[in-house]
């Protein structure tokens, strides 16, 4: 009765494994979806979209811990998930890029359809200036990224071409950075 008992939490537990990680590739997949978003005004649903996935990526967490406990119990070896941690460092720059432009957007509506008795010329300077500042290093860190991207592309291509010739195909601005020249050129115009 004892072993029958527990050959069923045991299944039960792979089970729960086989879920999360079928669970943790629906996440990373949703995930790169946000490399191809590209419209500034539809960032209300992307900021929305970044913390639904936020609470999933938690979700995944928890149960990761749960089932890690449930290892312990029965003296397995404790499953590693690095898809997880991979998601939760990618995911962080689009949060802090989503954000950021809708804080801009607010900002600016704020301003200009607000009352002109509640301008600060020198706050708003100070806000402009930082809103430049913060926006010039998002665009290079996904510069910076595209190239990493592009250069393990041509690393893998070239270890292809040793086996079949292939044209080397055109590389294009990433929506992300598209989105940043956008919002760069929002805030010169409004400087």
């Amino acid at each position: 009765l004892i072993e029958t008992a527990k050959h069923k939490r045991e299944n039960e537990l792979i089970a729960r494994r086989e879920k999360l990680i079928l669970e943790i590739e629906k996440e990373s997949r949703r995930m790169e979806e946000f490399t191809e978003f590209a419209e500034l005004e539809r960032m209300h649903q992307y900021v929305a979209d970044v913390r639904q996935l936020q609470k999933r990526i938690q979700e995944s967490e928890e149960a990761v811990q749960f089932i890690n406990k449930e290892e312990e119990l029965f003296k397995w070896e404790l499953t590693k998930y690095p898809e997880l941690d991979k998601l939760k460092v990618n995911i962080e720059p689009y949060q802090k890029f989503f954000n950021f432009v809708l804080k801009w957007q607010r900002t600016e509506k704020r301003w200009m359809d607000g009352g002109f008795l509640d301008l600060n010329g020198e706050s708003m300077e100070a806000d402009v200036d930082e809103f430049s500042r913060e926006i010039f290093k998002t665009l290079k860190f996904f510069q910076t990224k595209q190239k990493k991207e592009l250069q393990e592309k041509r690393k893998t291509a070239k270890r292809r071409s040793l086996v079949e010739e292939k044209p080397e195909e055109e590389s294009k601005e990433s929506p992300a950075i598209t989105m940043c020249s956008a919002v760069m050129g929002q805030i010169k115009t409004f400087k």
